[in-house]
């Protein structure tokens, strides 16, 4: 009987989620680079999308995650699998995983994973010449996650400590890690590519939420605050005396950032002279001196409304010596000039202010060296 209910209940939150999903009304798009673009009504429906999508780009690669992630990988490379067979039941995946699924995995998640399940299951349906192991599939978001367990440990070099346990090498020279510090960096010269272009493609691991997020949407810059109290930074390697930029943003949730000049960041600290991207009424397109003076220049009140707040604005910041100017959709917002930031040396930075909920949009970026 207990069974019976279980398998009910699946079925029921199975078709929750089914039920949000219209295949009919998602696009899958592709740019001239081949990166896929989603477009759907739901949530549910943009996460089956996209499991099509990466289907669609290596079937191959995601098959043989979930055949290890599920103590499968043997069954279908033989010895070369065992490896990561053992390791996913040595930490005991399946019940680490069981212990938490109710309890500390939120249903709006297991909703958008479902969704993709369903959305890989569909594409093995269509596609039965391209599965390798028919025990894997119909996958389900379990299975999924499973994977990614084994995932996040591999990546934390438990493995490593696996194999030294079984050596009998019950320590560990932690230094060893600098030489491999880093991420997955992936560079082919030109003499390797159809166009005759030379590529490089680094995966940074960003995550999606927490103190600040960075990250490309659709050619877009976007960055985004969490909720703790931590302002974040973007700035170029290399430092400007003189210059002259123009850039393009749109404000979100509240929208409160700004553009360093001459600064110098170091982790969430800064040093040197914001031109002021803020909601209206706070003084877009002003100078404020970080941990220093405070503001040095405001606009004038009555062209604030030359804000266009939840739009595309553009700002222009001019530096020469001693003097910078800010223009804001081509009306002049403030000039000035001050001793110390002639003195000034640094980057271009971008911000994300501190409190979470802050969403800014940036485009069309141009410096010029003057």
């Amino acid at each position: 009987m207990q069974s019976f209910f279980t398998l009910l209940i699946t079925i029921i939150c199975f078709y929750n989620v089914f039920s949000q999903i219209n295949p009919d009304r998602i696009d899958i798009v592709r740019d001239e680079f081949g990166v896929p673009h989603i477009f759907a009504k739901t949530d549910a429906e943009v996460a089956y999308g996209l499991a099509w999508a990466h289907a669609e780009d290596d079937f191959e690669t995601i098959q043989i995650g979930y055949l290890a992630g599920n103590n499968l990988l043997s069954k279908h490379l033989g010895n070369v699998g065992l490896g990561a067979d053992f390791i996913s039941q040595f930490i005991g995946s399946e019940d680490l995983f069981e212990s938490k699924y109710n309890s500390e995995i939120s249903s709006e998640y297991k909703n958008i994973v479902k969704a993709y399940a369903l959305g890989l299951n569909s594409y093995a349906r269509e596609h039965p010449d391209q599965v390798f192991v028919e025990d894997l599939f119909p996958v389900n978001e379990k299975k999924m996650m499973r994977y990614a367990q084994l995932q996040l440990f591999i990546s934390s070099n438990g493995d490593k400590w696996v194999s030294n346990i079984i050596d009998n090498k019950l320590s560990y020279d932690f230094s060893k890690e600098e030489q491999y510090k880093g991420s997955n960096t992936f560079a082919f010269n030109s003499t390797k590519t159809k166009d005759g272009s030379t590529y490089l493609a680094i995966n940074t691991h960003q995550p999606l939420d927490g103190p600040v997020s960075w990250y490309v949407d659709h050619g877009l810059l976007v960055c985004e605050s969490g909720p703790d109290k931590a302002y974040g930074y973007l700035s170029t390697e290399k430092y400007y005396d003189d210059f002259d930029l123009t850039l393009e943003f749109k404000q979100e949730s509240n929208g409160n950032s700004g553009v360093f000049i001459r600064s110098t960041v170091k982790g969430t600290e800064v040093s040197g002279w914001q031109v002021e991207v803020a909601p209206p009424g706070n003084d877009t397109g002003g100078v404020y001196e970080s941990y220093g003076r405070g503001w040095l220049i405001k606009p004038e009140k009555e062209k604030d409304k030359v804000l266009k707040m939840g739009e595309w604005n553009t700002m222009r910041i001019r530096v020469v010596g001693d003097q910078i100017e800010s223009w804001l959709n081509g009306t002049s917002m403030i000039s000035l000039k001050d001793e110390k930031i002639g003195q000034g040396k640094g980057s271009i930075a971008l911000q994300i202010h501190d409190g979470g909920g802050i969403k800014v949009k940036w485009r069309n970026l141009l410096v010029t060296p003057l």
